[in-house]
């Protein structure tokens, strides 16, 4: 089922009409089908893992901005020649190889590192904008509100940066999302029932406050992704057993 499938299909379940238009658009459902997503994406990990992300940096850049991402595995970065694997280093030990006052003072070479970073300022100075900012160095990696919502993305910083264009790809583990009506994801295409179950946890436990009732329903979504589980060792099992 795509998102407007799956409302229309929830809302005539639940007898929840209010929640949606006449038409069956959204007018409120769609935050409480996407809580019961991340509920599932929690409990189920496997479903959102290994996924891969892309994005070119051009000679000189260094940052990557993800949405979606809950962790990243591995860091490549391709070019027309090869595929390397890039070592992970926290924001200290990057601050410690990298010494200078301002990342982008950093040489352009052939990249080796990758490492986590905050893209936001402090409440205080989030209401500057990239047009507007004060400040003389150190705020390349900051994402201003100009630049899109800090907390909507993850960052990353690839160093040295390249001294030509390459494609950065990310393996780790997303949540799913519904770009539009028409898009699915793994959750409402496969199995809709468990989006049906989680989205009626969510409405207990945040609208009528009903923890008992949102128990219930969790200790059944919790029983149908324990068989899931049960699904992906047997597959693992027969992995092994072919390259046997």
């Amino acid at each position: 089922m795509n998102l407007g499938e799956l409302r229309k299909w929830i809302a005539d379940t639940t007898g929840r009409l209010d929640l949606v238009t006449s038409a069956y658009g959204d007018n409120g459902l769609d935050i409480f089908i996407k809580a019961g997503q991340r509920l599932l994406d929690r409990k189920f990990p496997a479903a959102g893992a290994n996924m891969r992300f892309f994005q070119e940096l051009k000679s000189g850049e260094y940052l990557v901005k993800m949405k979606s991402c809950r962790f990243v595995k591995e860091v490549w970065v391709n070019d027309a020649e090869e595929r390397i694997e890039l070592d992970k280093k926290t924001w200290n030990e990057i601050r410690k190889i990298y010494s200078g006052s301002d990342l982008s003072q950093v040489s352009s070479g052939t990249p080796r590192y990758y490492g986590m970073v905050g893209l936001g300022l402090s409440p205080e100075l989030q209401g500057y904008t990239s047009a507007t900012n004060p400040f003389s160095y150190g705020t390349g990696e900051i994402l201003f509100g100009d630049e899109g919502e800090f907390v909507d993305y993850k960052g990353l910083i690839v160093l040295p940066p390249p001294d030509t264009t390459v494609t950065v790809e990310v393996l780790g583990s997303f949540f799913y999302e519904f770009l539009s009506d028409s898009t699915e994801t793994f959750w409402s295409a496969n199995y809709p029932e468990l989006c049906l179950m989680a989205t009626q946890w969510a409405i207990e436990l945040t609208w009528y406050r009903n923890t008992s009732g949102a128990w219930e329903l969790e200790r059944s979504i919790d029983e149908a992704i324990r068989e899931l589980d049960f699904d992906l060792v047997e597959h693992e099992i027969a992995q092994v057993i072919g390259f046997e």
